[in-house]
C-alpha cells in the first residue's frame, strides 16, 4: 500500500510526469533507431573470394553471418569427405550469435569455381550442397554463375549455418519452347508451363512416354522449360540482371513470364496453357501484360498460388523455427510431430523454389503488381484446386488458419483452395493433391472438354466399328458390326469371334484326391496348394502338409514356391523343406510378389497404388484397389487399379504401357455409369494385353497403338486366363474357352467340366485343375 501511495504521489507532479514520458520516449526512439540501423542491407565478406549478402530484417539486431575455409586437418572436413564428395575447398557458414537458428530471409553465397572446372559461361556442371548441423544434406537449387572481377562464381542462398561445398553435377538443361509433339501448323497448339512439381512436365516416374502427348494427341504440345531447380548459366543471369536494371524490379518470376510471352509470339495458331504453381504466376504475367503475344484462347491454372502460399514464407516459418518445436506444440496445441511435418514440408519448399520464393510469399510486391493488372479480353483463365493434401494426419489445432494449405478441404498441400481460386472465370475443385491431380482420368476429361473446339452440349464419346464374323447354329457365315474402340484396331488385325458350341478341345488323362483346396501352383518338383491356413507339397510319393498357420501371400518363382506367412515372415520351399528369407516390416500390403532377394509390394494410399521392390517406389498409379499379376514371359508386372491398367518392366525398370480405365471404356462403348473393375486375370502375348472382367468381358488391347476390341461378352467364364502354347485358355466355374493366338480366331468349342473350378495352372503342355464335387476335391489334369 505504502508503495502504491508513494508512485501516486510521484506522478501527481506534472512535471515529473513530464520527464518521465520524456525519457522513456528517447529509449523507445533509440531502440528503435539501433533495430533500423542493425537491419539495413549488408554485405559481409570474411574472407577472400567468397563473397555474402544478406537483406535487411534476416537476423536480430547484432547477428550476422561469417564464413571460413574448411581445412584439410579439420574434423569438419573428415566428417565432409565421409557423407560426400566435393571439388574445390569447402567454407564453414556461421552466425555470429552462435545459434543454429533459421534466417527470416536467404543468405546469398557466392563461391568460387575451381578453374579445372569451369566449362565457360554457357555452361554448368557442379552444384552447391550444405551439410547441417543434424548431419542432413541439402542441394542449394537454382544457383546463377556468374563472373566477378573476371572470376567465374556459383551464388546460391540458404537459411541455416552449415558446411557449403560444390560437388559435380551432370546438367543436360535447355530452355525455352521444346517441342513434345509437332503435329502441324494448322493444328491448335498446348503450351505446358510446370512449376516445383517436375511431373507435371509430362513424364511420370519410371515411365516412358509423357502422357500430355498421349492424352492430346491432335494438338502441338510444347513444353516451357525454364530455370528453376536447375542452375543459371552465365549468359542467362546477365540478360537477367539487364532486365532488373531496365525494368526496375528484381522478380524471377516476372523475369521468366516476360520470356514465356516473347515466346508465345512465335507459335501459329490457337494456344491453349496448362500451368501449375510457379508456372501459374509466369503464365498469368506472360498473358497479362503482353495480351497480343501469341493466339492465346485459355489459360488453365493448377494449384497456382494467386494469393500467395504461407509454406513460401520465410519469415512466418522461421519465427515457428526458432520457436522450437516443443514451444509451438505446447502454444498451438498440436503433437510435435506435427510441428516438425510442418516445418519440414515448409523449409523444403522454399529450397525448391530458391531465389523464387519470395514472389510466392503472401503479399509480396510480386503478386500485388499481378493482380492489380486487368483480365486481357477475349482470353479465359480457368482456375482447378485440390483439396487433398496427401496426408493422414492434418489436424494442425490453432495453426490452421496459418497453413491452410495442408488441411483437408483446405488446401492441396502446397496451395490453399482460396489462394488456388481467387482468380478466374471458371473456377473446379478436385479431391486430389498438388504432387497428382493432373493425372486423374476425371481432370484429364475436363481438360479434353475445355480445349476442345465442340460445345459442351454436343461433345461426346464415338466409337467405330469394325467387322466381326459369327458362325450362326446353321453353319452360314453373317457379318456384323459391334462397337470396339476410338483410336486404331488392334495392329495385327481383328479377332475373328465365332460362336462356340459344347465340345471337347482337351482330353482328361489323369486325376487324383488331394487333402484340400486352395490356390493351384505347379513347379518342376512337385505340385503345391495353398489355401489361407495351409499349404501342402504333392509328389509322386503322395501328399505332405509343408506349412500349418495363416498365409496372407504366395507366388511361384523359378520353381520355389514363396510364402507371407500371418506374421510377415517370408519362407521359400523347395519341395517340402523351407528356409527362412526375412521378415516385412510394413502391415498394409495389397500384394506381395517374392524373387529371391528381390520383394516387390503393392500398397495404395488416399488416391493411387503404388508398386515397390524393396521398399523403394517404382511406380504410382492413380486409382485405389489395385491388384498385380506377373508376366514371367516378359518378366513384367500387370497393375490395375480402379482408374489405371500399366505394365511395368522389371528389366527396364519402366512403365512401358499406361492407360486409363474411363479411355478404356470409351473405346469399347462404355457408360460412364457403368464399370470393368475389377479385374479377375491378365495375360500378355508379344505386344496384346488379355484383360477379363469379373462381369464376363474379356478384351484384348495392343499396348502399342492402343487398340481395344471386344473378344468375349457374356459367353465365357469370368476365372483365370492361361497360357497354352499358341493358344489361351479362359477358366469359369464349370467351363474352359479357348483362343487361337496365332489365327486371332475363337475356338468354336467350349469344354464342360463336370466339377467346380476351384483354380487352374497351365504347365508345359498340361492343364492343371483343381476341382470339388461332393465335398471331395479333386486335380485334374488335360492335354490336347
Amino acid at each position: 500500500m505504502k508503495i502504491f501511495e508513494l508512485f501516486k504521489k510521484f506522478f501527481s507532479s506534472k512535471r515529473r510526469l513530464i520527464i518521465v514520458s520524456s525519457v522513456a520516449g528517447i529509449i523507445v526512439i533509440s531502440l528503435v533507431v539501433a533495430f533500423f540501423l542493425s537491419s539495413l542491407p549488408q554485405k559481409h565478406k570474411s574472407i577472400e573470394n567468397v563473397e555474402i549478402s544478406f537483406q535487411q530484417g534476416a537476423f536480430d539486431p547484432g547477428n550476422y553471418p561469417v564464413i571460413s575455409p574448411v581445412t584439410n586437418d579439420s574434423t569438419q572436413y573428415t566428417n565432409l569427405t565421409a557423407i560426400s564428395s566435393f571439388v574445390g575447398i569447402p567454407y564453414m557458414l556461421k552466425w555470429k550469435s552462435g545459434t543454429n537458428s533459421m534466417t527470416r530471409s536467404p543468405v546469398i553465397i557466392s563461391i568460387p569455381i575451381p578453374s579445372e572446372y569451369y566449362l565457360g559461361p554457357n555452361q554448368s556442371n557442379l552444384e552447391a550442397f550444405e551439410i547441417f548441423h543434424d548431419g542432413t544434406v541439402q542441394s542449394l537449387y537454382g544457383g546463377q554463375i556468374s563472373e566477378i572481377n573476371g572470376k567465374p562464381y556459383l551464388t546460391v542462398m540458404t537459411y541455416f549455418p552449415g558446411i557449403i561445398a560444390l560437388r559435380l553435377k551432370t546438367y543436360n538443361v535447355s530452355y525455352g519452347l521444346i517441342p513434345l509433339n509437332k503435329t502441324s501448323n494448322l493444328q491448335s497448339n498446348i503450351v505446358i508451363v510446370p512449376g516445383e512439381n517436375a511431373n507435371f512436365s509430362g513424364i511420370l516416374p519410371n515411365f516412358s512416354f509423357n502422357f500430355w502427348v498421349q492424352d492430346f494427341p491432335n494438338y502441338n504440345i510444347y513444353l516451357f522449360s525454364y530455370p528453376l531447380t536447375t542452375y543459371r548459366d552465365s549468359s542467362f543471369t546477365s540478360q537477367m540482371t539487364a532486365y532488373f536494371g531496365s525494368s526496375g524490379y528484381d522478380s524471377y518470376t516476372q523475369y521468366v513470364g516476360n520470356l514465356l510471352s516473347t515466346l508465345l509470339g512465335t507459335l501459329q495458331g490457337k494456344t491453349y496453357i496448362f500451368a501449375q504453381g510457379i508456372g501459374g504466376l509466369i503464365s498469368r504475367y506472360a498473358v497479362e501484360s503482353n495480351p497480343s503475344a501469341g493466339n492465346v484462347k485459355k489459360v488453365i491454372l493448377f494449384d497456382t498460388p494467386n494469393d500467395g502460399t504461407n509454406l513460401a514464407s520465410a519469415y512466418t516459418i522461421s519465427n515457428l523455427y526458432n520457436a522450437g518445436n516443443e514451444f509451438v506444440s505446447r502454444e498451438f496445441g498440436l503433437p510435435v510431430n506435427s510441428v516438425k511435418y510442418i516445418l519440414s514440408t515448409a523449409i523444403s519448399y522454399l529450397y525448391s523454389l530458391n531465389f523464387f520464393a519470395k514472389d510466392l510469399s503472401p503479399n509480396s510486391s510480386f503478386l500485388q503488381r499481378l493482380n492489380k493488372m486487368s483480365v486481357p479480353p477475349g482470353i479465359s483463365f480457368i482456375t482447378i484446386a485440390g483439396t487433398n493434401p496427401g496426408i493422414s494426419n492434418s489436424n494442425f489445432g490453432s495453426l490452421t488458419s496459418t497453413f491452410p494449405e495442408l488441411i483437408t478441404n483446405l488446401g492441396d498441400g502446397i496451395v490453399s483452395i482460396k489462394s488456388a481460386t481467387d482468380f478466374g472465370s471458371q473456377k473446379f475443385i478436385f479431391p486430389y493433391s498438388f504432387s497428382d491431380i493432373f493425372i486423374h482420368s476425371d481432370v484429364i476429361k475436363l481438360l479434353t472438354n475445355l480445349v476442345s473446339t465442340t460445345t459442351s452440349s454436343t461433345l461426346t464419346f464415338k466409337s467405330d466399328n469394325f467387322p466381326q464374323t459369327i458362325q450362326s447354329t446353321s453353319t452360314k457365315v453373317s457379318t456384323v458390326s459391334t462397337r470396339a474402340m476410338t483410336y486404331k484396331y488392334l495392329s495385327e488385325g481383328d479377332y475373328i469371334i465365332k460362336k462356340a458350341t459344347p465340345g471337347i478341345f482337351l482330353k482328361k488323362i489323369y486325376s487324383i484326391p488331394v487333402p484340400g483346396s486352395g490356390k493351384l501352383e505347379v513347379a518342376p518338383n512337385g505340385t503345391y496348394i495353398v489355401s489361407s491356413n495351409d499349404a501342402y507339397y504333392l509328389s509322386l510319393g503322395g501328399n505332405a502338409k509343408i506349412y500349418s498357420g495363416n498365409v496372407r501371400f504366395s507366388n511361384l518363382y523359378n520353381g520355389n514356391l514363396y510364402l507371407i506367412t500371418g506374421n510377415w515372415q517370408i519362407l521359400k520351399f523347395d519341395g517340402v523343406l523351407a528356409t527362412f528369407q526375412g521378415t516385412l516390416t510394413s502391415m498394409n500390403y495389397r500384394n506381395v510378389f517374392v524373387t529371391g532377394k528381390k520383394i516387390y509390394t503393392l500398397t495404395q494410399n488416399a488416391t493411387s497404388t503404388v508398386l515397390s521392390e524393396n521398399d523403394r517406389v517404382l511406380l504410382t498409379l492413380p486409382g485405389i484397389g489395385g491388384r498385380m499379376w506377373y508376366m514371367p514371359s516378359i518378366n513384367s508386372f500387370a497393375i490395375i487399379s480402379t482408374s489405371y491398367i500399366s505394365l511395368y518392366d522389371l528389366n527396364t525398370m519402366t512403365a512401358t504401357f499406361f492407360e486409363s480405365m474411363e479411355d478404356l471404356m470409351r473405346k469399347i462403348g462404355m457408360k460412364s455409369d457403368q464399370t470393368l473393375f475389377p479385374f479377375n486375370s491378365v495375360f500378355v502375348s508379344g505386344k496384346t494385353m488379355y484383360l477379363l472382367s469379373s462381369n464376363y468381358m474379356l478384351l484384348a488391347i495392343d499396348t502399342v497403338k492402343k487398340g481395344v476390341q471386344i473378344i468375349g461378352n457374356g459367353d465365357i467364364g469370368n476365372g483365370k486366363i492361361l497360357p497354352y502354347g499358341n493358344y489361351f485358355i479362359v477358366t469359369g466355374d464349370h467351363t474352359l474357352n479357348f483362343y487361337d493366338m496365332v489365327n486371332r480366331v475363337k475356338v468354336p468349342v467350349y469344354q464342360i467340366v463336370n466339377s467346380q473350378i476351384i483354380d487352374a495352372v497351365t504347365y508345359n503342355s498340361y492343364l492343371y485343375l483343381i476341382t470339388v464335387k461332393g465335398g471331395v476335391y479333386e486335380i485334374e489334369i488335360y492335354k490336347n
